[in-house]
């Protein structure tokens, strides 16, 4: 009877060590899948931030190319104007000269007249 108590004892000893020994392991396990989780699930994160930085830097680039194109416009249409104003003024100048011709003419003749007569 003592070999069937001490084979009891040890089989329940064996067992207690065993079921701590898979509980701590077990603990383990799940404690380093869960870093690997975490680590995975950061570099996952970090991957799509850089995916959005990426297309955020494309629609950068393309608005900054739209804001260039509007500025070109904007220069042709001031050389335009500039080139428009440039032509008025100067037949409003060569009009100006013109008109004044006449009453120079006049002018003189008026000087001719009073001092030749």
């Amino acid at each position: 009877m003592d070999d069937a108590l001490t084979e009891e004892r040890v089989k329940q000893i064996i067992k207690e060590y065993i079921s701590k020994e898979l509980e701590d392991n077990f603990e383990k396990l799940v404690i380093d899948r869960e870093k690997r989780i975490e680590k995975f699930s950061i570099i996952e994160r970090t991957m799509r931030i850089e995916e959005e930085l990426i297309v955020l830097k494309k629609l950068m680039e393309k608005r900054f190319e739209l804001v260039d194109k509007r500025f070109e416009s904007m220069d042709r249409r001031f050389e335009d104007l500039r080139d428009f104003t440039d032509k008025r003024i100067k037949l409003l100048t060569q009009i100006v000269f013109l008109f004044n011709i006449p009453i120079l003419i006049g002018i003189v003749g008026l000087l001719v007249k009073t001092f030749l007569s």
